[in-house]
């Protein structure tokens, strides 16, 4: 299918069940925060931005519950390239490795500061991040209002060599303060949670009080996700289980740029032979990926923008039938069964979840409970409904 008519198509697949075994994490007491969360911080818009290895999405979660799919901007080539460089491991900075890795990281840090004092991105990769989170913000301001936004918070793919700190110093030199939730402090938010949350799933209702939200969260199924990209540009699948939607395990992924549909052989003497290849490529991918599930896969997701692809979903199906062969259903009929408005449009999926964390961040104590005086600042009803795309007798 053409990227314009579906630029990134997730699935939510819930195949089973698996009985929660977690613990609440903490079993201290919460200190008492000195002050409420300002009604300004409680009623904000979260801003959510996804960015993927060639484009970015935006959207919008109010205070009423509702949320809003708001852009989709490509990347440029500059960008298109960063993001495959930083796929590579070695593109990952060593400082620990040597004395002398350590000094030229010591350096580097010094440069990054004297260019941000100067007026300018901490690094030209930083600048060319910042160049689409720059056209992010600009969309959400003339939704909002100029100046409007001023926070939001990022979810990216799994790229080995891009650090938290590029994505602050673009997010600043963006003129945005990024977000993190308080289980995403330092650290960077997985687009395959937010694709999770921007389905409903591993959110806690009641997450305006730490305790209850934690008392939720432990009560939650576990989920195997067996997660599927395919774009234009790549294709990748990686296996990560999760309870709450916050945090997700990696265990295994693989990435190919060779492997973007626009590699797709369409003509030439040896077209079909060079077609099944590429298919089988990708389907032995998935077999591999998914075997390295600590429990049965119950949960798929299919994410990038020719998802839709009907020869994809029919490897995809082959894959699962040799990975779970006692399972019956047929994923194109879950597929075809999709809304097609934009509040459920997939393309979006991973920026709304991104924006439900936004929401959630500037609402939310950080890591403290409010005193009870506070509550007349929440006294506004709120509202929390997403919608899911979900299979629960098995797929």
């Amino acid at each position: 299918m053409a990227a314009h008519t579906c630029s990134f198509f997730a699935l939510l697949l819930t195949i089973g069940h698996v009985a929660a075994t977690g613990r609440r994490p903490r079993f201290e007491p919460l200190p008492m925060c000195l002050d409420c969360v300002p009604y300004e911080e409680i009623v904000a818009h979260g801003i959510g931005f996804d960015l993927t290895t060639s484009y970015a999405t935006a959207a919008i979660r109010y205070h009423d519950g509702t949320v809003e799919n708001l852009v989709k901007i490509d990347g440029a080539d500059d960008y298109q390239q960063l993001m495959r460089r930083k796929s590579d491991p070695a593109s990952k900075p060593k400082c620990a490795e040597s004395h002398w890795n350590a000094l030229q990281c010591r350096v580097s840090r010094a440069k990054r500061q004297w260019n941000k004092l100067l007026g300018r991105p901490s690094t030209p990769e930083v600048g060319t991040i910042a160049g689409l989170i720059r056209s992010l913000h600009a969309a959400v301001d003339r939704k909002t209002g100029l100046n409007s936004a001023q926070k939001a918070l990022l979810s990216v793919p799994n790229l080995p060599g891009l650090s938290y700190e590029d994505l602050q110093d673009a997010m600043e030199y963006a003129d945005l303060k990024m977000l993190s939730t308080h289980k995403h402090i330092g650290d960077k938010v997985s687009e395959v949670s937010a694709a999770f949350a921007g389905a409903s799933n591993g959110l806690c209702q009641h997450y305006e009080d730490i305790d209850a939200c934690e008392d939720e969260e432990a009560a939650m199924p576990v989920s195997h996700i067996l997660a599927l990209s395919l774009s234009q540009k790549s294709f990748s699948a990686a296996y990560t289980y999760m309870q709450a939607a916050y945090r997700s395990v990696l265990e295994k992924e693989a990435t190919y740029f060779d492997l973007g549909l626009q590699s797709l052989p369409s003509g030439g003497e040896n077209c079909q032979e060079e077609k099944a290849l590429y298919w089988s490529r990708i389907r032995e991918t998935i077999i591999d990926v998914g075997r390295a599930s600590r429990g049965t896969l119950n949960t798929l997701l299919l994410l990038g923008e020719d998802a839709e692809d009907p020869e994809f979903i029919q490897t995809v199906q082959d894959a699962l039938r040799a990975l779970l062969p006692n399972t019956s259903s047929d994923i194109s009929t879950i597929l075809s069964s999709q809304k097609q408005d934009r509040e459920n449009d997939p393309l979006y999926l991973a920026a709304r979840g991104a924006a439900e964390f936004a929401k959630r961040a500037q609402e939310a104590p950080a890591g403290c409970k409010e005193p009870a005086h506070c509550a007349e600042n929440r006294a506004a009803p709120k509202y929390f409904q997403l919608d899911q795309v979900s299979l629960r007798e098995g797929w």
